[in-house]
């Protein structure tokens, strides 16, 4: 579970740093269905089994070839990061601004993506995860090297390891599904506001597809100790992907399928109200 959830984490900077370079060829001409697998590993506890969940960069990608949109003013703002006090709301606003930061960047907001890095750096003091940053020093490598693919892949990669070597050494892989939670709702947030008034097929049919990874988080956080604030954000996880209940994805293989799914405008602003009401879980602390 380890390497699953650094990389996880990895790759949501991996989405803002390597965007903002821009997309690369790969990008624009892939356009394949993400699998979602699921393998059984042998565990002399309790046989758990490990899901295997795509990339946030992989998301994101699908999402802005899509046709997602950039709305000012969406994101959570980057000053409030002091009000953030507990590990949960911490941990879930790591995530937040981790998406925000992807979403800057797609989009060539480049003192935006200084302002998140700059917002995460400091909630990794509170979370204990300060060296992962100052080890590659990420911020002032990320200022010097904005617009530089290259040298942005070398960054990420020395991130990435590190966060590896952290994660592993101290055990956080419960810390990272709540942050991938965190970056996972913000980032359905982003895309529902696309959809208000802008009706796109295709990007519906990506959000609906991403049930199948909510489904797959909410069982993976339910094998976690039992906790009130970690059941009130599996709620809202729930709540989230009950919208999506009705489509079957399992026999889904083209992506022309995906975009004849529908929803009518009242189930989509329910939703969106769901997704709402999670999201102020998480960034009004």
């Amino acid at each position: 579970m380890n390497h699953f959830v650094s990389y996880v984490i990895a790759t949501l900077f991996a989405i803002a740093m390597i965007s903002c370079a821009g997309p690369s060829s790969s990008d624009a001409d892939s356009d394949e269905i993400p699998k979602i697998e699921v393998t059984e590993e042998d565990n002399a506890e309790d046989n758990d089994f490990l899901y295997a969940l795509p990339s946030p960069l992989q998301i994101a990608s699908i999402f802005r070839r899509s046709g997602l949109i950039y709305i000012p003013d969406m994101t959570n703002n980057p000053d409030k990061v002091s009000n953030y006090n507990t590990k949960l709301i911490q941990k879930l606003n790591f995530g937040v601004y981790a998406a925000d930061l992807a979403y800057s960047a797609l989009n060539d907001k480049n003192q935006e993506c200084i302002d998140y890095v700059k917002a995460l750096s400091q909630l990794s003091e509170s979370l204990w995860m300060t060296n992962v940053f100052s080890s590659v020093s990420i911020l002032d490598r990320f200022e010097e090297n904005l617009g530089n693919p290259d040298s942005l892949g070398y960054i990420i990669a020395d991130f990435q390891m590190e966060l590896d070597s952290y994660l592993e050494e101290n055990g956080l892989s419960a810390n990272s599904l709540v942050i991938f939670s965190g970056a996972w709702i913000e980032s359905m947030h982003l895309a529902f506001k696309s959809l208000e008034g802008n009706p796109n097929p295709k990007l519906f049919g990506r959000i609906v597809e991403q049930r199948k990874i909510a489904d797959n988080l909410i069982e993976i956080l339910k094998k976690e100790d039992d906790d009130a604030e970690l059941n009130m954000l599996i709620a809202h996880l729930e709540k989230i992907s009950n919208h999506f209940a009705s489509f079957n994805l399992d026999n889904i293989e083209e992506i022309e399928e995906l975009e004849s799914l529908t929803m009518s405008e009242e189930d989509i602003n329910s939703a969106i109200a769901d997704i709402d009401e999670a999201r102020n879980f998480i960034i009004n602390g």
